[in-house]
């Protein structure tokens, strides 16, 4: 039996790619950057390719009646890695690292929320900050992943690949649509601050308890959590999905394990 989708404020959005007939609905800290890169090449852009975050493409809300036809796709990440991962990046050792980027070691985004998250926190501090934040006020990074595809109580989009088996994933996506598999790039693969990404029993089960719709959703009720987060493959979720047609559908009626 499947979930039942909380309600939420959130639009979900994508990357129309109409020559390919692709449209892909990035998810922050879930391969984006690396997936928005490829959208950037499909597109003919070699700066939307080279700079995916720092460029504008052009975006489309879903449900789309202008590119209903359209393939729409996703990639969604173990919970647990995927929290690890904004740690990673968006709180540094050093306190004092200020640039474009940062200020004081936080990531400038992070300053809206006020003293909750400072540069050199620890890992559990942020677990804790992250997760007494809901999701109407979540920044995208850490928002839950069903609320960037979800819509009425929907899924609307067609296939949601893994990060954990994303290569393969995307080939049958890519073939799908007639399309010969093209190697997804590997960016933003490692960040600093990795070493203190550890979970306690008492992280794992708050993080388990904070993203358990994406826990649900997508198949990760088995996934391994290491004590000492890897960024690696998690067991027990089912791969690529095939959401049955191309409309939105009720959650009871997607086959999310085929």
């Amino acid at each position: 039996m499947h979930p039942s989708i909380p309600s939420h404020a959130h639009m979900p959005v994508g990357i129309p790619v109409p020559h390919c007939g692709l449209l892909y609905v990035p998810i922050p800290k879930a391969a984006c950057t690396s997936l928005k890169s490829l959208m950037g090449r499909l597109l003919g852009s070699a700066e939307l390719e080279r700079c995916p975050h720092d460029v504008p493409f052009s975006w489309e809300r879903l449900p789309s009646k202008q590119y209903h036809s359209l393939l729409s796709f996703t990639a969604v990440r173990n919970p647990w890695n995927r929290l690890a991962s904004c740690f990673c990046s968006k709180i540094f050792h050093n306190a004092t690292l200020t640039d474009e980027w940062m200020q004081n070691g936080v990531a400038r985004f992070l300053l809206r929320y006020g003293g909750l998250f400072y540069g050199g926190m620890s890992f559990e501090a942020f677990v804790h900050a992250v997760c007494a934040i809901p999701d109407d006020e979540a920044d995208n990074h850490f928002r839950s992943q069903f609320t960037f595809i979800t819509a009425d109580g929907s899924v609307v989009v067609d296939d949601i690949c893994h990060v954990e088996t994303l290569q393969a994933d995307m080939d049958a996506v890519f073939r799908s649509i007639g399309m010969e598999p093209v190697t997804i790039p590997a960016l933003n693969p490692r960040w600093q601050n990795q070493e203190n990404a550890h979970y306690t029993p008492a992280l794992h089960a708050m993080v388990a308890q904070r993203y358990a719709t994406d826990i649900a959703l997508f198949g990760y009720e088995k996934a391994d959590s290491p004590s000492k987060n890897t960024f690696a493959g998690a067991a027990g979720f089912s791969g690529h999905t095939r959401i049955t047609g191309t409309t939105p559908q009720p959650l009871q009626t997607v086959a999310l394990h085929p």
